[in-house]
């Protein structure tokens, strides 16, 4: 218990019991008391926020619409497009410029992202702000980490307010507190977290090679302006179909699923078993199981934002997914594929995910999961998904998608290629861990070599499990 004085109400401008509990004052102590000082996040950085489009925004392609949902510290996701000619009349505005950070302060608010010297094209939406730093106290790199880090997650659990949607007013943000690290250790910080920018870098060429493979082995290519081209279809087709939508006879669509067919094929539903997430109302708790969403798949990982108690995930055991299963997305962002390689934590995923397990040896793993996150099979679920708000992916449609089966040795390469990706993703990541909690110490200690000890002790750990 924390007895809170009427000036300390006043002086924070919070009456929640919950801003005085001690993880929250002992996080903030340690920064403010740090020798090498502090500043906040307003004195460091300029901030422009995003905008909203609307949904009747969205195309197929185009530009990346960048959601909270997409924005990850190590990359940004790209699942809502809006047209080109919107593009241009927002970018002046809103396209972020050289080495802005992505911050959200909505939903999911603190998730940076560092964007570097050459930001991809997109256009942020209202729930993501734009930092561009202005003081010379803090690099780029370092203070992304920072953002990051438990030293800052602490601070937003404590400001951000709402009980349905969580918001991080920018007033908040604005005061955020950022420990000051000297310019050795921020440096070496900034060595480091670009060593594992340079991992994930190779990863995803890695990835990228593999789809080529797929693509090459097939005949398909995705730069020819004949799949761009109208499609005329007869009244008969819709009949056939059982669709009017005119999507599913665009000419890509349809040069994609012949491709496959010419190929050499099998239905999805052919090669493994599928089985359907539930559904838990608003029985969240604050900790407990993590209960999966849609919105937290992604083909590299699960991201943990939702948690059911213990007694209500022992009468949910069934739907906990096991080792070799593949996690597949079929609402709102329907195709997105996980492989669960190692025996997972204890979770349940939510209705709106699909758990696939292999019942057929045409196919390994890992080829079916890449197969499964590729253009060829975005191309066949904008022809077979409905809906106009939310999209769904209906279980009977996901069983007729069409996997090509190339030979065993192919199979065998992308399975190679793909496991080389992930364990080079994972060493990106376990950098990153490394030299996020060896900041913490730091900080938490009030000693700044604290930071080359814990880092290199750290390192030293991961080393011998083989990361």
């Amino acid at each position: 218990m924390y007895i809170a004085s009427f000036k300390e109400f006043i002086a924070s401008n919070n009456c929640d019991a919950d801003y005085f509990q001690p993880k929250h004052t002992t996080n903030t102590k340690a920064i403010k008391t740090y020798p090498g000082g502090f500043a906040t996040l307003g004195s460091l950085v300029d901030m422009k926020k995003g905008i909203e489009v609307g949904r009747k925004a969205y195309r197929n392609n185009g530009v990346p619409f960048t959601r909270v949902s997409d924005v990850r510290p190590t990359w940004v996701l790209q699942e809502k497009y809006i047209s080109e000619g919107l593009y241009n009349s927002l970018k002046n505005d809103y396209q972020p410029g050289e080495n802005e950070i992505l911050l959200t302060k909505d939903a999911t608010p603190g998730i940076a992202h560092f964007l570097g010297s050459d930001p991809p094209k997109m256009i942020p939406s209202g729930g993501v702000l734009r930092l561009k730093r202005k003081s010379a106290k803090v690099c780029d790199e370092y203070l992304t980490l920072v953002l990051n880090s438990g030293l800052v997650q602490k601070q937003i659990d404590r400001d951000a307010t709402g009980s349905v949607l969580t918001h991080w007013r920018p007033e908040r943000i604005s005061q955020t507190l950022i420990p000051i690290l000297p310019k050795k250790e921020q440096l070496e910080i900034r060595t480091q977290v670009l060593a594992s920018f340079r991992l994930l870098a190779q990863s995803e060429a890695l990835l990228e090679e593999c789809h080529e493979i797929v693509l090459k082995e097939l005949g398909v290519s995705f730069k020819d302006p004949k799949t761009c081209v109208p499609s005329i279809v007869m009244f008969s087709d819709f009949q056939e179909a059982g669709l009017m939508d005119a999507d599913y006879f665009q000419a890509k669509c349809k040069k994609v699923v012949q491709a496959i067919k010419d190929y050499g094929c099998a239905t999805l539903g052919s090669l493994v078993e599928m089985r359907k997430g539930v559904e838990v109302g608003k029985k969240y708790s604050k900790t407990g199981v993590p209960f999966i969403r849609v919105s937290n798949i992604t083909q590299y990982g699960l991201s943990k934002e939702k948690h059911i108690p213990e007694n209500l995930y022992q009468t949910l055991k069934s739907f906990q997914p096991e080792k070799g299963e593949i996690l597949l997305t079929k609402d709102a962002t329907p195709g997105v594929a996980y492989y669960l390689s190692v025996e997972p934590n204890k979770m349940v995923m939510s209705g709106g995910v699909l758990r696939l397990r292999k019942k057929s040896e045409k196919v390994n793993s890992e080829y079916l999961t890449l197969v499964l996150n590729s253009t060829l099979v975005r191309e066949q679920v904008k022809r077979a998904a409905t809906g106009s708000v939310i999209v769904h992916w209906r279980p009977e449609r996901v069983a007729q998608t069409l996997i090509p089966i190339l030979p065993k040795n192919m199979q065998t390469l992308i399975q190679q290629k793909v496991r080389k990706s992930f364990l080079l993703r994972r060493k990106s990541k376990f950098l990153l861990i490394c030299v996020k909690q060896a900041v913490e110490t730091a900080v938490k200690s009030g000693k700044p070599v604290a930071f080359n000890e814990t880092f290199d002790k750290m390192r030293e750990q991961l080393h011998k499990k083989g990361v």
